[in-house]
């Protein structure tokens, strides 16, 4: 399991990639950082914005995952940020953030631009949570796409694609998730069968 995990992306639309970085404590609750490189200066990084997670109804934090991705196509030249956190009671929950106009995490602690759970049912292996984001769908705008693993039925791979609706831009930007899970059960026959279905 990882509970501490980063990636690049232009959080700040100013055409150069900062660092965000996602780390998580036993007890669920997880803080997002976002550093820029301040010129050639080693030691000068500039944090952008802090930002915590501390609502987890309980549950224990197994894993971590951290990508960004243009959710919106607003071609603005901002990514946001999407964090993914797997919890003991097989929840998986994946929430996004974006950039206020001074660059830094516009999202107050405990609130998301868009946010979504994926029900315990559909995650229940051991196996490390995966995230990525690109634009599958080919719509203009990035998806999100999870995998998971199921320990029922048995030997059970579920990928979900997550669509954002709405608009990161502006003072208040909300946005919504809809899914779409394909799941692949794997065969000692080597056959795969497949199964799409919406929710």
């Amino acid at each position: 399991a990882t509970r501490i995990a980063s990636a690049a992306l232009d959080f700040d639309g100013d055409g150069l990639d900062e660092l965000a970085v996602v780390g998580g404590k036993a007890n669920g609750t997880f803080g997002v950082r976002i550093v820029r490189r301040n010129g050639g200066v080693p030691t000068g990084n500039v944090q952008l914005g802090t930002y915590e997670w501390t609502s987890n109804g309980g549950a224990l934090l197994l894993d971590l995952a951290i990508s960004g991705a243009d959710l919106d196509g607003s071609r603005d030249g901002r990514e946001e940020l999407v964090v993914a956190a797997r919890y003991s009671n097989n929840v998986v929950r994946v929430i996004a953030l974006s950039a206020n106009a001074s660059g830094s995490i516009a999202q107050a602690n405990n609130t998301a631009m868009a946010q979504w759970t994926l029900p315990a049912n559909e995650f229940n292996g051991t196996a490390n949570l995966r995230l990525a984001a690109g634009d599958v769908l080919l719509e203009g705008r990035d998806q999100v796409v999870l995998l998971s693993t199921r320990d029922s039925p048995s030997q059970t791979y579920a990928y979900t694609i997550l669509r954002a609706a709405g608009s990161a831009t502006g003072t208040t930007p909300a946005m919504t998730f809809t899914r779409r899970t394909l799941t692949e059960e794997a065969m000692a026959s080597q056959f795969v069968k497949l199964t799409l279905h919406g929710g």
